[in-house]
């Protein structure tokens, strides 16, 4: 059976949202092919910009770290919850989630490692 993968990050540009406070995204040319022989960019920006996730040490002072997640646990089966209705920073609330809590508990059962994604397109 082919797998299918499904990349969810969004593109960093000048208009990629921040949180309140965090600074903005930027990339800024260093070096060029024509003058340097190749293309070097200066990035900066908060380490919560654009596509990212949150470890539990983010909230948690003993938490595990990004780095202590095996990346394995990023990749696999999935429910696709499309909660795309909602506008634009709604809050998500349970019972928009309980018509699929039945769904998911079956999934996990076949599967543990099972996948909830929310959509937004927020």
């Amino acid at each position: 059976m082919a797998l299918n993968y499904v990349d969810l990050s969004h593109t960093l540009n000048l208009y990629t949202q921040v949180y309140p406070g965090d600074p903005s995204f930027s990339c800024c040319p260093l070096l060029t092919i024509e003058r340097d022989g190749n293309n070097v960019a200066s990035i900066s920006m908060g380490s919560h910009t654009g596509t990212h996730v949150d470890a539990p040490y983010h909230f948690i002072e003993d938490g595990r770290r990004i780095d202590d997640i095996p990346i394995s646990r990023f990749v696999g089966p999935a429910l696709v919850v499309d909660l795309s209705s909602k506008g634009s920073g709604e809050c998500i609330v349970w019972s928009d989630l309980a018509p699929y809590e039945e769904t998911l508990k079956r999934r996990v059962s076949e599967n543990p490692d099972v996948i909830l994604l929310i959509r937004t397109d927020w």
